[in-house]
């Protein structure tokens, strides 16, 4: 469609943000509802469990990585005006994970019954991680060691 080469080169691109695109087109003033309106709301972030309900009864762990990269400066074509220099970006959740003194943290969460450790422990494994990251299978191997631990078996690598 028509304006989708500009829309990817002028703002998704360089990550512009929300009041940036209200600098650069000077003649749109939205009112204070207008802007909380169209603004969508902040998204459900999932984070997998990285931590095994036998070893740490009652608490969960997760991994992550904390999300910080460099946005390129930019120079509005129209007005030759450079609307922003290069600058650094944090991802919203991670970075707040980071800094949080909390203790606890509210979450919610979402069971997977496709993604689960076999319910025999003397069964071997083959973890191929689907895009999940390491969590599950740090918590699938802390799992695997207490349930062996239990029986006196070990079959870990």
């Amino acid at each position: 469609p028509q304006g989708t080469h500009f829309y990817e080169l002028l703002i998704a691109q360089p990550k512009l943000r929300f009041f940036e695109l209200l600098q650069a087109l000077s003649s749109c003033s939205p009112s204070v509802d207008e802007l909380i309106n169209a603004l969508p709301p902040l998204s459900a972030r999932y984070y997998s469990i990285a931590s095994s309900p036998l070893s740490t009864p009652g608490k969960i762990s997760i991994a992550f990585s904390v999300v910080k990269f460099t946005a390129p400066a930019i120079l509005f074509p129209e007005s030759k005006n450079v609307l922003r220099k290069e600058r650094q970006l944090f991802g919203v959740c991670t970075n707040w994970l980071q800094d949080t003194n909390l203790k606890h943290v509210p979450l919610f969460l979402k069971r997977s019954e496709a993604f689960s450790l076999p319910v025999e422990p003397e069964k071997p494994l083959l973890m191929i991680g689907p895009g999940t990251g390491v969590a599950p299978f740090m918590g699938f191997l802390q799992h695997r060691a207490m349930q062996l631990n239990a029986t006196s078996q070990s079959n870990l690598l």
